[in-house]
């Protein structure tokens, strides 16, 4: 991988081609900020008059890591895509299929403001902010979220497919099959995939799904508002998909915290759970609980999975995945017990 300098200075130079930046210099120089398990993103901006195509704040968003080589043009057609219809995303400027950097890479608007419910989830400063996580971080989940399984999901499912050749990419039955490409001579997590696969549901009534839709990926504050981002798993799939995928990442992760205030942390965020349900529930929208509960424990086994294969279940710098807790979903819903 390039160092710092060297992808700032490739980003530049690919810029400077593009005939609408043909001469540009940075404002200010690229600057790594808090990036997922399959990229790295730097934050910068560049000297050039409000009303130019690449002025303001802006993120450039590296796919190093991604096993699709498509990813990065899916998620500029979505940000896009989402964001023509009034969705809140941060619209991407520049596509690139690699370009000097090593990766494919994108450069996108960079959302004012921090991830939600950020204080309180960087304990124990967050005892302070309980009201925020007990209270606005459940409601605005599940407002923006209620918001997104709204929106017309054909027009971006047909641009999508059309982009990738395959319908089934953007399926439920498509993280299981991801799943299975990253076992390895594991019996009994086989087995526990194989019940979960023979229990899929039927897909009833497709709604665009973000599919890993959680505090950390929701950027803004009260005043300039708040929107989505990290929509490397995007599906077309019933709302259920959604909602069982956030509450098993609301309460089967687990804070780097000292044991007596991890306590009160996984108070929290199960509290926190429960209000983001029934906040969703209050909207009025139909939900099937236990497809609910079948999603749920399909992202927990998904996750095992992918921390057996890895070896470093991360979840950003707050926290990472409660093994433990992963396993007891797994077995109440399979049956099978499986060896940590």
């Amino acid at each position: 991988m390039k160092s710092s300098a060297e992808i700032a200075s490739a980003l530049l130079e690919a810029l400077r081609r593009d005939p609408r930046a043909d001469d540009l210099e940075f404002a200010q120089r690229p600057e790594t900020v808090l990036g997922g398990n399959e990229t790295t993103i730097f934050a910068f901006s560049l000297d050039v008059p409000d009303d130019h195509p690449l002025s303001g704040a802006l993120i450039a968003r590296i796919f190093f890591k991604t096993r699709n080589p498509l990813q990065h043009r899916i998620e500029a057609l979505v940000h896009n895509g989402l964001s023509v219809c009034g969705y809140p995303v941060p619209a991407v400027r520049f596509v690139s299929d690699g370009d000097g950097v090593g990766a494919p890479w994108i450069v996108m608007d960079r959302l004012p403001g921090t991830m939600l419910g950020s204080e309180g989830l960087r304990m124990p400063s967050g005892i302070l902010h309980f009201r925020d996580l007990l209270h606005t971080v459940p409601r605005k989940l599940a407002e923006l979220q209620l918001a997104l399984h709204a929106l017309e999901p054909e027009p971006l499912r047909e641009e999508l497919t059309a982009l990738v050749g395959d319908e089934a990419s953007f399926t439920p039955r498509a993280q299981i099959g991801g799943a299975w490409e990253s076992i390895e001579d594991d019996h009994d997590v086989a087995a526990a995939l194989r019940i979960m696969e023979s229990r899929l549901p039927s897909t009833r009534e497709p709604v665009i799904c973000h599919g890993d839709f959680h505090p950390l990926n929701v950027l803004g504050d009260p005043q300039a508002g708040y929107g989505v981002i990290d929509w490397s798993n995007i599906r077309f799939a019933d709302r259920e998909f959604d909602v069982g995928s956030t509450l098993a990442l609301l309460e089967l992760t687990e804070l780097n915290l000292p044991p007596v205030i991890r306590r009160v942390a996984e108070w929290v965020m199960f509290k926190m759970g429960a209000r983001y349900l029934d906040a969703y529930r209050a909207s009025g929208r139909e939900l099937d609980l236990e497809h609910v509960r079948y999603f749920y424990a399909l992202r927990a086994l998904v996750e095992l999975i992918y921390a057996r294969a890895s070896g470093v279940p991360a979840l950003g710098d707050i926290g990472g995945w409660n093994v433990t807790r992963l396993l007891d979903v797994v077995a109440r819903f399979t049956g099978v017990r499986i060896t940590p």
